[in-house]
């Protein structure tokens, strides 16, 4: 099934302030944070996705790592389209945006669509951002967004668990979502987020 998929996010622009020089790339873009609350949203909106698509922002804001989150319409004739913008009108100003992640809908393609490799690939200026998605069967792959060509982005994926096998450690059954577990917190530099 070819799922179609739209970002908006292209325009969106992050000022950030000066790093310490002691501060390292890891740290800074909480890579293993981020891929933890990753995981915990495919887990939440995963087993949701029989005949929709949720799409998700993660961003830091005020030391908490959250994701703003929108879903499709449901699916029909082999589309679903995501209206990304809505998940980013939903999210706090000023936020630091560390990446992106989609379900594919159950009966849907297990591949990367065009669509969702440019929208990536549009937000690949923003320092640290990761792009991740699920296919139906439940894999969720962290793939390239420096990548503009869906064989290229397809051969830069990388596995990072699957919904449908294993458990998420320190999920909270009742959690809300978007929100970690007992609202962890981060450090966060002062940035700003501005659309146009």
């Amino acid at each position: 099934m070819n799922v179609a998929y739209r970002v908006f996010l292209a325009v969106v622009l992050i000022a950030v302030a000066p790093r310490s020089g002691a501060q390292s790339d890891e740290s800074e873009c909480l890579r293993k944070e981020v891929e933890a609350h990753v995981l915990e949203q495919f887990a939440i909106y995963g087993p949701k996705s029989a005949n929709l698509e949720y799409f998700g922002f993660v961003y830091l804001h005020d030391g908490v790592l959250a994701s703003a989150v929108t879903r499709s319409r449901p699916c029909h004739a082999a589309k679903c389209v995501v209206d990304s913008a809505e998940a980013l009108r939903s999210m706090p100003r000023p936020a630091k945006v560390l990446g992106e992640w989609h379900t594919h809908p159950h009966g849907g393609s297990p591949g990367l669509s065009k669509e969702d490799v440019r929208g990536a690939y549009n937000n690949r200026h923003i320092r640290c951002y990761r792009a991740f998605y699920s296919t139906p069967g439940g894999a969720i792959y962290a793939w390239s967004p420096n990548q503009m060509s869906v064989p290229v982005a397809m051969a830069s994926r990388a596995p990072v668990g699957n919904y449908k096998e294993t458990p998420v450690a320190g999920l909270v059954a009742g959690s809300s979502p978007g929100s970690p577990p007992g609202n962890a917190r981060y450090p966060v530099t002062t940035l700003s987020l501005a659309v146009r």
